[in-house]
């Protein structure tokens, strides 16, 4: 039995501030040994370009206010960003962070994020590792334009029982797995928060009133029907609320959003692997705007239940192809966001337009491989939308094994049906979800990528290179206001407009793997740019990411001490920069650059940490381990957003930078496993 028991302690959170051996006769009693490795860097990018985080690797690297993330961590890969140190979501290749699916137990989660980018709605103890495919996407990915991450949750057959708590100044988290006669499995985890107890003071003042709270339960089971049949369930919920007023304005904001997600999945793992899941998913949202004669309260979701198969009926040998096959169909319940008023105001509001549309597809892959060092595989991917929109999506890669160095090109054709829109650049939970139809059209990309590896020094170091180019169509913004959903002819629709253009970058990086020193640096170069269709003007899109530096290493001391540093430097988002203001007839008239023509400040951070890990003996031995992290350790100040406002000394209109809280931001964790 094995139980861990982890008790972070948040110290700051204030603004500003032996194999093969020999045959013997002689019976042995053998003595438990452990061995002190280092795990090396906690994602890991594979000879195609793809990346794989495990979420054990997680536990000795630095922690944002004291929690280690799988999505965190993902951000911290060459390629890989967010909107700001408050962003949601992953930006990818310049795809929207809506364009990334996020698969748990085979089923996608609509809105994995909460409010701030702290953590994700995943607990990272519940789960075996995170896969993102960015590269190389043949026809059985999922209908979405941007990678495909894959979390896997962890199951133990063998052991009778293990888990952990863990316990912050922010949240605890539970964790328990089971396993029952080597054939059934358990994993439950829930987490609850606890912000608005302990740090409520710190967030309201006499102008402010700031209260945000979140739980999230994941529960996985699994049963092993015989050695090559699997079947597996699972179960994830999350809840958020988030309240914001202001006394100034007489205005009070409260927003609430929840996931609830479940699915049922066969694995057979004979000579012709084949998989089938069946899912449901939901999101919703509720925004509420509070002033003193009146409310508004807008509601959106979206539920989603489906199915999809996969099966595999040879495999690839010498010119004689192995194919996959499947298929997968969803029926969708979307609701954009839409309003209803109350109090003083007697404005009709806009009815709910709830739409039922539904998605369908079949996919086959082929496999080559006519020698040992080389591979090609082609896929075709027919689907429809209601039937009202078809697509037909080729797709093709290769790989070219050359002694050491490992080449491979993609291209491919990817359709989506599905629209994020709303207010937030940062990704808000009050941002709403719309199915293609007559003013929104479906989203389209083609896609082309190549890349190049090779490990050096016996595998120890790791390099990588890949470029992509991506033609993008049908890019969906959003031009409304929060207050046009009072109107009475409100459709979200008629705020839509969409942009066509193009994706492109470059990523370069190199990763030391073994050894008491490891670690990875990369660079990266991404371009997104827009234009408005019949128009040759184009402009940057709000996911042009500009150049990035990034590096992080862990040093081994000894068997105890470990450190580690996590860098990076990138430019800042682009932004609509305001020209001049005017004042006319005591109206404020603002005069608007050229769209997205501005950038912010260059953002900048420097994460340290330490590890001190220790054993006990005794009756029942036990596992020590105590994590000292801080973020950014110089305090730099990275500016989330711009204003601008009356300066109260000299009544002129001045600019105003908001940077973010995240500056000198230490915590302490400490662990027992036993």
């Amino acid at each position: 039995m094995g139980v861990a028991l982890r008790l972070p302690l948040l110290l700051l959170l204030l603004p500003g501030a032996a194999y093969g051996a020999q045959p013997d006769s002689t019976v042995t009693q053998l003595s438990e040994v452990v061995v002190e490795a280092n795990t090396g860097p906690a994602a890991r990018i594979t000879s195609g370009g793809n990346v794989k985080v495990s979420a054990e690797s997680l536990r000795y690297g630095s922690r944002l206010m004291g929690e280690a993330d799988l999505l965190v961590a993902l951000k911290r890969v060459g390629g890989v960003s967010s909107v700001g140190d408050y962003g949601s979501g992953l930006v990818i290749q310049g795809n929207d962070p809506s364009q990334v699916i996020y698969l748990v137990d085979g089923a996608p989660v609509f809105f994995p994020y909460r409010f701030g980018g702290v953590f994700s709605t995943f607990n990272t103890s519940h789960f075996n590792s995170v896969n993102v495919m960015r590269y190389g996407r043949l026809a059985a990915t999922p209908s979405r334009l941007g990678a495909v991450v894959n979390i896997a949750p962890r199951l133990d057959y063998f052991n009778p029982l293990s888990g952990s708590v863990n316990v912050g100044l922010l949240a605890s988290t539970l964790t328990v797995r089971t396993g029952v006669k080597k054939r059934f499995a358990l994993s439950a985890s829930g987490r609850i928060s606890y912000i608005d107890a302990l740090y409520g003071r710190f967030l309201n003042n006499d102008v402010n009133a700031n209260h945000y709270n979140f739980g999230d339960i994941n529960l996985s089971a699994g049963w092993r029907i015989d050695s090559l049949n699997y079947l597996t369930a699972g179960y994830f919920f999350n809840s958020d609320k988030l309240h914001s007023g202001n006394n100034n304005y007489a205005m009070n904001t409260r927003l609430r959003w929840r996931n609830n997600v479940a699915s049922l999945r066969w694995t057979h793992r004979g000579r012709r692997p084949a998989e089938i899941t069946a899912y449901y998913s939901e999101f919703g949202s509720r925004l509420n705007v509070g002033f003193p004669q009146f409310d508004v309260t807008g509601r959106a979701g979206i539920a989603s239940i489906g199915a999809t198969g996969r099966i595999r009926l040879n495999g690839a040998r010498g010119f004689k192809p192995g194919f996959t096959v499947g298929g997968e169909a969803a029926g969708y319940s979307i609701t954009p966001l839409w309003a209803e008023l109350h109090g003083e105001v007697r404005q009709p509001s806009a009815p709910a337009r709830r739409t039922r549309p539904y998605e369908a597809r079949v996919f086959a892959d082929a496999e080559f491989m006519p020698s040992d060092v080389l591979t090609f595989s082609a896929g075709l991917s027919v689907s429809t939308f209601s039937f009202r929109y078809y697509a037909v999506d080729p797709r093709f890669s290769a790989e070219l094994r050359a002694g050491d160095n490992c080449w491979n090109i993609g291209a491919g054709r990817y359709s989506q049906y599905l629209h994020l829109i709303g207010f937030s650049e940062i990704g808000l939970a009050s941002n709403f979800w719309l199915g293609s139809g007559s003013d929104v059209t479906p989203q389209r990309s083609w896609d082309f990528s190549a890349g190049w590896s090779r490990p050096l020094m016996g595998g120890d170091l790791f390099l990588t290179a890949s470029l992509y180019y991506k033609i993008v169509s049908s890019q969906s913004e959003y031009s409304g206001q929060v207050l046009d959903i009072i109107d009475a002819d409100y459709d979200a629709a008629g705020h839509i407009f969409t942009a066509d253009g193009y994706n492109t970058g470059l990523d370069i990086g190199i990763q030391k793997r073994f050894g008491r020193l490891t670690g990875s640096a990369s660079y990266s170069f991404g371009r997104a740019m827009r234009h408005l269709p019949g128009s040759s003007e184009r402009f940057h899109s709000l996911t042009d990411a500009g150049h990035q530096f990034k590096a992080d290493a862990e040093f081994g001391i000894n068997s105890h001490w470990s450190v580690s540093a996590s860098f990076v430097y990138s430019s800042g988002r682009v932004y609509t920069p305001t020209r001049y203001l005017y004042i006319i007839a005591n109206r404020l008239i603002a005069e608007y650059g050229a769209r997205n023509s501005g950038r912010m400040p260059d953002y900048q951070r420097l994460d340290l940490s330490g590890t001190y890990r220790f054993r006990t003996g005794g009756r029942i031995p036990l596992n020590h381990t105590v994590n000292i992290s801080l973020i950014n350790a110089y305090g730099h100040r990275n500016v989330e957003s711009q204003f601008f406002a009356i300066d109260g000394e000299t009544m002129r209109y001045k600019l105003y930078r908001v940077s973010s809280l995240y500056r000198f931001l230490p915590s302490v964790s400490y662990s027992i496993d036993f």
